[in-house]
């Protein structure tokens, strides 16, 4: 059974909860495997698949009857769909929320609109009225201890990328102060660089020490694996579709591109030797990239995964920005002391901007008006017109600048060798008068104290705007800064760990297609949930009603896999040796090769004072490897199972391991 229940009266803000107005009131029933209404599969679709961008199509007029409410002019509908598939909802699984907004008289989509929206277990008989449903409503805006929502579609999650090969995943609640760790995962070596897919689901991250590119579902928040590149791939990049990857190698001069969807690498480039900046330009249709021991600009079109020219500097460049409002490129040539400016369209170099020795890193704002050019050794930033290469205005007394974030009213500078970030408001850059700068005192230690300053972020904006994160990696912790103040108002520990980088996982409601507002939740126990929304225009307060199911009900009994090893199980393996474990993983009932990410793998030596966690590496044609190097010689076992609850690992019988040779340093306890 759904139900839906109306009120109005809550207004938007927690300053103002309720004001007066008319009651709207209705009731719709669902049974429990009704089809979800139109526009939900739609919005779970684009919520789920890898690499889609939101480009809405015109979506059909949403028919009426289950599942929707008509008043005042205003047709709206609530689903939960499975991510993974199916009809019903379960517990600990996640699925997509989606409130279809439509005109009820035209059935034209309302787009633009601003819902809020909470899930959470019901406690007692629920809200049975229009005055409970505000009530409700209230208590969730204002963020009560008696009764927070279990899921939050107007949140956010942060992730920290640490000095070891850990991301931390923290979940702000009431208030940051009360921050919780939400997970840990761990990685196949230490990270160096990410970034974040548009559809928020995905996380893809350099491994130097590996040779590897990670990935790391944003959804269920573990490890989906890793594909190899180049040697020592450091600086990651994604083209503005969402469709191409690209990973700089510094250890052997070559550029990796890969198909964001299917994780495969198309092309492999030879971009010169070094560390090497990333920069696409052209709306994503060519990649810019400098080398830090080569004389050349290298440009890459996208489309063909093919260097198409190479723009001479004269001597090695340590950073490089775009600006598509100017059309341009700017590369930061520390050893002439020079921004070069290249012309995107002939791809040749317009002109060349003389400042100080020692300018190593470039930023453009979002807008791509005013350009910040960093000078570690010197202490300075300098601020120029983008589109004019003119000089406006120059910071000084930095110490060690080597990072520039933007939020909509100020660029943030960090300076590894002070306590102090100092902000400039971007407003006053083009305005008469001398530009406006604050140091605000952010850590207790500068970063240039921890074990590595990183090269990805520290900085980013907050999703609601007006604040940042900011991580400390000397301190071990991350904190919260909003604009105005002249101090952090919060701080976070991150358990011993240093954030080199910090990002957002926005999870609060996304408008995927005309008047269909999405998200991704994951309700955490069985039973009748309330699911509360708030909507701006026309105000209104809406509760639904949502059974969700326990999960256990889609456990298989018996072997659910099926696993076959594809190497020579009686051939010995040799201690201290690296060797490739290569099997199949197959359902048992279908016949359908399980994907790699859904693989886990565990190596053990009886009773177990030895193990190992592999992450498994997709070959083709449902072909999975996995690394192993055995420390001693002995008996050892190769344990696989998958995700999902009917197949973990212990149930699908062991395959034995025979290990010779010399005892290695690795000893077993």
């Amino acid at each position: 059974m759904s139900k839906v229940r109306t009120g109005v009266g809550v207004a938007l803000g927690v300053a103002v909860l309720a004001v007066g107005g008319s009651v709207l009131w209705g009731v719709v029933r669902r049974g429990p495997a009704a089809s979800p209404v139109a526009g939900a599969r739609e919005a779970a679709g684009f919520v789920a698949e890898q690499g889609a961008v939101p480009q809405p199509p015109h979506p059909d007029p949403l028919p009426g009857g289950e599942g929707t409410l008509e008043r005042e002019g205003v047709r709206v509908a609530f689903s939960l769909t499975p991510l993974e598939g199916g009809t019903e909802v379960y517990a600990g699984r996640p699925a997509t929320a989606t409130f279809t907004l439509t005109d009820a008289r035209t059935g034209e989509p309302l787009q633009g609109q601003r819902p809020f929206a909470w899930m959470t277990p019901r406690k007692g008989a629920g809200p049975e009225d229009e005055k409970a449903c505000n009530a409700l409503v209230r208590e969730f805006l204002g963020g009560t201890l008696t009764r927070a929502a279990e899921v939050n579609m107007n949140a956010y999650l942060v992730v920290t990328l640490n000095h070891d090969n850990t991301l931390s995943v923290i979940n702000p609640q009431l208030a940051f102060a009360r921050t919780k760790l939400l997970t840990l995962i761990s990685l196949a070596g230490t990270p160096a660089d990410w970034v974040l897919h548009p559809s928020q689901d995905e996380l893809f991250l350099t491994l130097p020490g590996a040779n590897r590119m990670a990935m790391v579902d944003t959804v269920r928040f573990r490890a989906r694996g890793s594909v190899q590149v180049g040697k020592e791939p450091t600086r990651i990049a994604l083209s503005p579709d969402g469709r191409t990857l690209v990973t700089g190698n510094d250890g052997d001069g070559t550029l990796s591109v890969l198909d964001a969807r299917t994780r495969e690498v198309r092309q492999t480039l030879r971009v010169g030797p070094g560390h090497h900046e990333l920069a696409f330009a052209e709306g994503g249709r060519s990649l810019w990239v400098t080398s830090t021991q080569g004389e050349e600009v290298h440009v890459v079109d996208v489309a063909d995964a093919a260097v198409v020219a190479r723009v001479p500097l004269e001597k090695a460049a340590s950073s490089v920005a775009a600006s598509e409002k100017a059309g341009a490129v700017y590369v930061a040539s520390p050893q002439r002391g020079e921004l070069v400016v290249l012309d995107v369209r002939t791809r040749q170099v317009a002109r060349r901007l003389s400042l100080e020795k020692g300018v190593d890193r470039v930023g453009v704002d979002p807008e791509g008006r005013w350009l910040f050019a960093l000078n570690r050794t010197r202490g300075t930033a300098t601020v120029l017109d983008a589109a004019t290469g003119q000089v406006r205005h120059v910071v000084k007394g930095l110490r060690a600048p080597d990072a520039v974030s933007f939020t909509r009213r100020y660029a943030y500078l960090r300076g590894a060798g002070q306590h102090q970030v100092v902000l400039v408001e971007l407003a006053s850059l083009s305005a008469a008068g001398k530009v406006v700068t604050l140091d605000v005192p952010i850590t207790q230690k500068p970063a240039s104290q921890a074990r590595g300053v990183g090269i990805a972020s520290p900085i980013v904006p907050l999703p609601e705007g007006g604040g940042v994160l900011i991580a400390g990696p000397a301190d071990e912790a991350l904190y919260f800064y909003q604009e105005g103040l002249m101090a952090p108002s919060g701080t976070h520990r991150n358990y011993g760990r240093e954030p080199r980088a910090v990002l957002v996982v926005d999870r609060s409601l996304k408008e995927v297609r005309p008047g269909i507002y999405a998200a991704t939740v994951r309700p955490g126990q069985e039973g009748v949930y309330d699911v509360a929304v708030l909507l701006d225009t026309p105000r209104m307060a809406l509760c639904f009603e949502q059974r969700v199911g326990s999960g256990r009900a889609v456990a298989r009994k018996g072997p659910p896999v099926e696993l076959t090893p594809l190497f020579d199980t009686k051939q010995m393996l040799a201690a201290g040796r690296e060797a490739e474990l290569r099997f199949r993983v197959r359902d048992a009932a279908t016949g359908q090769p399980v994907p790699a990410d859904e693989v886990q793998v565990l190596l053990v030596r009886p009773p177990g004072t030895w193990h190992r966690r592999a992450v498994p590496r997709a070959l083709g044609d449902g072909t999975l490897a996995v690394s192993f190097t055995p420390p001693t010689p002995g008996q050892y076992q190769l344990l696989v199972g998958t995700r999902a609850p009917a197949s973990p690992i212990g149930k699908v019988p062991p395959i034995s391991l025979g290990v010779a040779g010399q005892r290695t340093k690795e000893a077993v306890p």
